[in-house]
């Protein structure tokens, strides 16, 4: 992507840097205003949208805070960067359509009903199967586990797949829009969210009752609700909490943000009382965890703050408690033969729960358990491991059965780590960051097949298909977008 003038994106409805050291925004939107402003009378573009979102994992006042340093200095270097690759992003998501929990093979329906939510558990096999070289035979039930094994299977029942590139079109084009102010991308965002969750014909029904499946072979099972708890849904609330700032008439309308509160309030009332909802809920490891960043920021979403902060008050005896020893253990996730991704995967879950309880008054970061565990002690237990140059380092004793534990592995840990050390206190953390390179690389995408998102930047999405693509397939090309938008992001799963 060429750069327009002082390094800004040109041509996409990026900001580039006036001579003036203030901010034009390259590109044209319909609805934008043209504004002069900046010493010398330098013409601005679209103007980002006035108000501060009421987001419930990012922090609303730090986005307004960076949105008004672009606008007024073009933002820092990393911050520049980390904008040109999240419009790099909102230009292919703007390209890729939408999606559909109705457009799935008609194979894969269940009770006749295409807006069902239907996928497969990953790490289910056929009974004859000796994975990952012998697939067995497809279709032959029961299907039974082979933990840390995908199955490629899973990938021809699309609607996982539209659920997280739905929500993640959702967050990157409203973060391009709010950064921005070019229309287009609150458009697209929008008719998104309509399609997925509003439009009466191409709408999912708020349950996942069938989600992960163990294949064609019964109902869903508890363990898929993370399919929309493990960052995903959450991530797309964030994006429609900052469209709620588009007052334009065709904007995103009240009516759209009502109807999102009621789907979200049908979804809440199947995963308080449906049995998958009861059991997912009751999970003593990274799935339960998930489950109440998830349950909190609905909660948050939908305006009921005393339910979100009474979830989260409650998280320090539920999870934090069993989940962390004294020394940042995680016994739950180091028993899988994936360790390392679902030590990290939990971690990322306990820091975004953090990131919501912050919105009601509620520093889990500061919470230590009768052992000595903490969130920011369970982060801190991984940094060996994430800077060893010997990889897997001192998570040898743990016998990962990952090939490669290659840098590109470690790297889950790198958006954790820039939590620890501005949310954790943490100096050895801190110092990670003080350095050019960090000794962590920045994930990069991995983004096709099951690798979806590894640390998560953000994934491109192929236009017309459920196949995710890599902006970025090289690792130690990432862009760091925590300068822009300072949360954890997601490790695969």
């Amino acid at each position: 992507m060429s750069a327009g003038a002082g390094g800004g994106p040109a041509g996409t409805g990026g900001l580039a840097t006036g001579g003036s050291g203030s901010v034009n925004a390259g590109g044209t939107a319909s609805g934008g205003v043209d504004n002069a402003g900046g010493s010398g009378g330098t013409v601005l573009g679209p103007v980002p949208p006035q108000g501060t979102p009421a987001t419930v994992l990012l922090d609303g006042a730090m986005l307004k805070q960076v949105q008004q340093t672009l606008i007024t200095s073009g933002g820092s270097p990393a911050q520049h960067t980390a904008l040109t690759n999240l419009i790099a992003a909102a230009e292919i998501a703007l390209g890729s359509g939408t999606w559909s929990v109705t457009t799935k093979s008609s194979a894969y329906v269940v009770k006749n009903d295409p807006h069902e939510y239907v996928s497969w558990s990953p790490y289910f096999w056929p009974p004859d199967a000796k994975p990952p070289t012998d697939t067995g035979t497809f279709g032959k039930c029961p299907y039974v586990a082979h933990d840390g094994v995908h199955n490629p299977d899973v990938a021809k029942v699309t609607d996982r797949h539209g659920l997280h590139a739905s929500s993640e079109a959702i967050f990157e084009l409203s973060l391009a829009w709010y950064f921005t102010g070019n229309t287009k991308y609150a458009d697209q965002a929008e008719l998104v969210a309509r399609t997925w969750f509003l439009d009466p014909s191409t709408a999912m029904n708020p349950s996942m009752a069938y989600a992960q499946s163990n294949g064609p072979c019964g109902a869903g099972t508890a363990t898929g609700i993370i399919e929309a708890s493990g960052g995903y849904l959450t991530d797309a609330l964030d994006g429609l909490s900052i469209l709620a700032l588009d007052t334009r008439d065709n904007g995103w309308k009240n009516s759209d943000q009502a109807g999102m509160k009621a789907w979200l309030g049908k979804f809440v009332e199947f995963l308080k009382t449906s049995s998958v909802g009861k059991a997912e809920n009751a999970a003593a490891n990274n799935h339960g965890t998930w489950f109440d960043a998830l349950l909190s920021s609905i909660y948050l979403f939908t305006g009921d703050s005393a339910g979100a902060k009474s979830l989260v008050n409650a998280a320090r005896t539920q999870r934090i408690d069993p989940q962390i020893e004294g020394d940042g253990r995680m016994p739950l996730e180091l028993a899988r033969p994936t360790s390392w991704h679902y030590s990290n995967y939990n971690a990322a879950a306990l820091c975004r729960l953090a990131g919501v309880a912050k919105h009601v008054g509620v520093d889990l970061w500061a919470y230590q358990n009768p052992k000595g565990g903490s969130i920011a002690k369970a982060i801190a237990y991984l940094l060996p491991t994430a800077v060893a140059t010997a990889p897997p380092g001192p998570w040898a004793q743990y016998k990962d059965i990952t090939t490669p534990f290659d840098a590109a592995y470690q790297a889950e840990s790198y958006y954790s780590l820039h939590a620890l050390a501005e949310f954790g206190g943490n100096e050895a953390a801190s110092a990670l960051f003080q350095v050019s390179p960090a000794p962590v690389l920045v994930p990069g995408h991995y983004c096709s097949g099951e690798r979806f998102p590894l640390g998560s930047d953000f994934c491109a999405i192929t236009p017309g298909s459920n196949v995710f693509s890599d902006l970025q397939p090289d690792a130690t090309g990432a862009v760091d977008m925590w300068p822009l938008i300072p949360t954890c992001r997601v490790p695969i799963n």
